[in-house]
């Protein structure tokens, strides 16, 4: 047994006993009263649906969610604002000595699998996208649908390409420039931020629904049952991915999330100060057990605690 095979069956053995305590204990202070979560705004369907189920489960308990990019949570984390924190990557080495300077315990752990997803409009005929390919059209290097489409058989499409992304300060534009993505002047772009009434992802794949020449950049979480989705399905498509190395691209589903297939993928992590028993840490745990584990697979990401079956088509 593997290092990280026996790691993610701890966990999955600690989180069963964490929320078999919560349930044990019926009416307590982890499931009922009113608590705030902070999340990343990338990974909104997934966790509204994750907050609408503990809430069924659980009546006397209230879950406000709170996103925005990983800075501004971190932050409010730090305050304590909430015990719990989901980002979709790592504190840095900072923010840990900053948490840690606190003088209070806490805890972190990988929950799931996140892949970024590239959407284009249902008439282009592009069906795949290399991470370099990515790479040159967020820097303004592929300006045209020309420079990425070839097809001797057509006319060469002459129209310029559109990036449709999230503000420099989101948890997947940091992500981009993680693996070495950085949006240059010279792209065509089009910059939005979420709100109270719509999370920018929402916005995205308006855009790229009504506007034939641009691609937009998501999380796999919107490509689920949601009804921003749902709005625009079969208007929008997602293409398949491969690396640098021009391995076969394939799509961004979470068996290949979960296999590392699928290259633009990001693990999700779980911060929660130990110290606190609101329902926003009752939340927090249901997240890692088989029905929280069960619901990020329905939502188009990979658990990584409990063992699930994952589909591959």
């Amino acid at each position: 047994m593997t290092n990280e095979i026996r790691n993610n069956f701890a966990a999955f053995l600690l989180s069963i006993a964490a929320w078999a305590l919560i349930t044990a204990c019926g009416r307590s202070s982890m499931t009922s009263g009113e608590a705030v979560f902070l999340f990343d705004e990338a990974l909104y369907p997934a966790i509204e649906r994750q907050r609408r189920e503990f809430c069924t489960l659980y009546t006397d308990a209230k879950i406000v969610l709170t996103s925005g990019g990983p800075q501004e949570l971190f932050r409010r984390w730090l305050s304590c604002e909430s015990p719990a924190l989901l980002l979709t990557r790592r504190l840095d080495s900072n923010e840990t000595r900053l948490a840690e300077e606190t003088g209070k315990l806490f805890k972190v752990q990988k929950v799931a699998l996140d892949g970024l997803s590239v959407i284009v409009h249902h008439r282009k005929k592009v069906q795949s996208v290399t991470v370099d390919q990515l790479r040159r059209i967020c820097i303004g290097d592929i300006k045209f649908w020309r420079d990425w489409i070839a097809d001797d058989n057509v006319t060469p499409d002459t129209s310029a390409i559109i990036l449709y992304r999230e503000q420099d300060s989101s948890g997947n534009s940091q992500y981009l420039r993680s693996i070495g993505i950085t949006f240059g002047d010279s792209a065509r772009q089009m910059i939005f931020s979420g709100d109270h009434n719509r999370p920018a992802s929402a916005k995205i794949m308006e855009g790229v629904a009504s506007r034939e020449n641009a691609i937009g950049l998501i999380s796999t979480a919107w490509l689920s049952d949601n009804p921003d989705y749902l709005t625009y399905y079969g208007l929008i498509r997602a293409l398949d991915a491969g690396g640098d190395d021009y391995s076969g691209a394939v799509e961004p589903i979470p068996g290949y999330l979960y296999r590392g297939d699928y290259p633009l993928r990001r693990m999700i992590y779980l911060y929660v100060w130990q110290d606190k028993t609101d329902p926003a840490a009752g939340f927090a745990s249901f997240l890692c057990g088989n029905e929280g584990q069960k619901l990020f697979l329905e939502y188009n990401l990979a658990p990584v605690i409990n063992p699930v079956r994952l589909r591959f088509k």
